[in-house]
């Protein structure tokens, strides 16, 4: 097994909320502040991309890892490059491999054929309309887009089996 890892862990215990430290780690000021930058730093980025706009905290690690059923590794291969944007992150065995969609968030395509085209995941961004158009530049369209009553989108792509995987974003 061959493992490609863009991730890295800073574990560092708070007196604070699991909340307020997040807020101080992902608002640029708040952090330049906690780590002690002086005024006359005018160089540094303090900025972060966190991939999701909405993320909970818990007391415990908790890791999504999000299995989707392939008749035919091969032949999905090149269809889930297109989804994802390129080369998966890390290649488990000849028949299975997936994609660090964010921190302790993946995917994985598996060539397992009695259980294709049943998997169905949904996933949250923070602009809908940008994902899919960028999926569309790489040659994908949607199966389907829906608006729920309570203003949340979802867009739907179906692979060659069947199995779903959608964005959506929430209202405001």
């Amino acid at each position: 097994m061959s493992i490609r890892q863009h991730d890295f862990t800073i574990e560092r215990r708070f007196r604070q909320t699991p909340e307020q430290a997040f807020r101080a780690f992902a608002d640029p000021e708040l952090k330049r502040r906690w780590f002690g930058a002086p005024d006359s730093w005018t160089d540094a980025d303090w900025e972060l991309d966190f991939p999701m706009r909405y993320v909970r905290m818990s007391a415990g690690n908790v890791f999504l890892f999000g299995g989707i059923p392939v008749r035919d590794f091969a032949a999905a291969l090149p269809w889930y490059r297109q989804l994802f944007g390129g080369d998966p992150t890390f290649v488990a065995t000849d028949t299975e491999a997936g994609w660090v969609l964010a921190s302790q968030r993946s995917v994985y395509i598996e060539q397992v054929p009695e259980r294709a085209g049943h998997a169905m995941h949904t996933i949250l961004v923070p602009d809908l309309d940008a994902e899919v158009a960028r999926i569309s530049a790489r040659g994908l369209e949607p199966a389907r887009r829906e608006t729920y009553g309570n203003g949340v989108r979802k867009i739907t792509y179906r692979d060659a089996d069947g199995n779903e995987f959608g964005l959506g974003e929430l209202p405001g």
